[in-house]
């Protein structure tokens, strides 16, 4: 040491810093690596601790500088998201929130297939589908239902997935597709949104969470009259995806009323608030207020078999993210996968109070995690990752810690 001996304090056994508060700032550059976990207490790489050798006081600023993630290991359709529910009953409308949406609780009676997780080719020219390896798979899963055997059939010119029975639909059943279900909180304020299902493959087939089975708006029928007149819809676009003998399913909407299906074939769309049916399925009911189901399903968005493009780093020593999601919730940074780049935002991290002092004083290990946008751990598939960081903190003048 170099300090003078007016500088220090002895006491019998205890040698005081200097009273000197002159701060430097140091930076040390730390490489984690996933493969120096223990692996008897982190199996996965996707969530671990890393120990730090030496351990750092008075840090005032992390930066994430650079990191090296297995991306062709994060398969697009994985355990979060490879499931595909639907249903050929519904339950009763519940509550009625915004005006036109009808809430029902329809865990009891959905049905669901498993699409096995990996990558799926999909190769297009400019007019065709080449080969679409997860329509295939597709139709296998739905094809071992008990009661309809399904087609699926995939378009280059808007990039989406239609699925229809190969049979026509009973007149009074139904057939819905679903990626949400019920209500759930949206905010602290008491605002509710559709609740997500559990590992739905909604978002690849190309729904989002307003997708429903039902097209906006109601419609009204009357007994044996082959027109059906809407009120605030738009037939030409939500159903332009369907062609003459095409079936659609009317039902009601009074609240806790049992749902009463009349499935009926189209003649013609006549504008965005009328149909004309087939005079051979004809509506048996006059009823208003009615929603509108298509038999055939399209999503409300493109196909999506690449993925999540984001997933979220959590070091719980840095917790600096706000977000609505819950993969984004104190977070430390997001971490975006398109294309095969790895763009960082947020990853850089000071810590000051009002009073100048500094709020990590001790620093000897990370609780390193990685999530998707709904909070999942980010499945690698075993493979490994690492990162740098630059951890920055202060340090007395000539480098005594204190």
């Amino acid at each position: 040491m170099n300090w003078t001996t007016e500088q220090l304090q002895y006491d019998s056994t205890v040698i005081k810093p200097p009273k000197d508060k002159n701060k430097d700032l140091n930076t040390k550059y730390l490489y984690i690596d996933s493969r120096d976990r223990n692996y008897s207490t982190s199996p996965n790489s996707n969530e671990y601790v890393f120990y730090i050798n030496e351990t750092l006081r008075n840090v005032v600023e992390v930066e994430l500088l650079s990191i090296n993630l297995p991306i062709d290991a994060i398969y697009p359709v994985n355990n979060t998201n490879n499931m595909i529910y639907y249903s050929t009953d519904l339950a009763p409308v519940s509550e009625i929130i915004n005006n036109n949406n009808y809430i029902r609780d329809n865990t009891s009676i959905l049905k669901s297939q498993q699409i096995p997780k990996g990558y799926y080719k999909r190769s297009i020219s400019s007019t065709n589908v080449i080969t679409d390896n997860f329509k295939d798979q597709l139709e296998i899963e739905l094809n071992k239902d008990n009661d309809y055997n399904f087609s699926v059939t995939s378009t280059s010119v808007i990039n989406k997935y239609i699925i229809q029975p190969t049979t026509d639909v009973a007149s009074n059943e139904g057939l819905f597709f679903h990626n949400t279900n019920n209500l759930i909180n949206f905010d602290s304020y008491g605002e509710k949104h559709n609740k997500l299902l559990d590992n739905t493959i909604g978002p690849i087939l190309g729904m989002n969470r307003n997708y429903t089975p039902f097209i906006n708006g109601v419609v009204h029928t009357e007994q044996n009259n082959e027109i059906i007149t809407g009120h605030d819809t738009s037939f030409l676009t939500d159903l332009e995806h369907l062609g003459s003998g095409d079936q659609i399913t009317i039902v009601n909407t009074d609240i806790s009323g049992n749902p009463i299906f009349e499935t009926l074939k189209i003649n013609t769309i006549n504008s965005n608030t009328e149909i004309t049916l087939d005079n051979t399925t004809l509506p048996q009911l006059t009823r208003s207020n009615c929603q509108l189901s298509p038999v055939k399903f399209i999503g409300n968005t493109c196909m999506n078999l690449e993925g999540e493009d984001v997933i979220f780093l959590h070091i719980e020593e840095f917790e600096k993210m706000e977000g609505d999601s819950q993969g984004a919730i104190d977070s430390f940074c997001k971490i975006n996968l398109g294309r095969g780049t790895q763009d960082r935002s947020g990853g850089k991290l000071k810590l000051f109070t009002n009073t100048n002092d500094v709020d990590i004083n001790k620093l000897d290990r990370l609780r390193i995690s990685f999530k998707d946008y709904n909070n999942n751990l980010v499945d690698f598939n075993n493979r490994e990752h690492n990162f740098v960081l630059a951890i920055s903190y202060y340090v007395q003048s000539n480098n005594y810690n204190y």
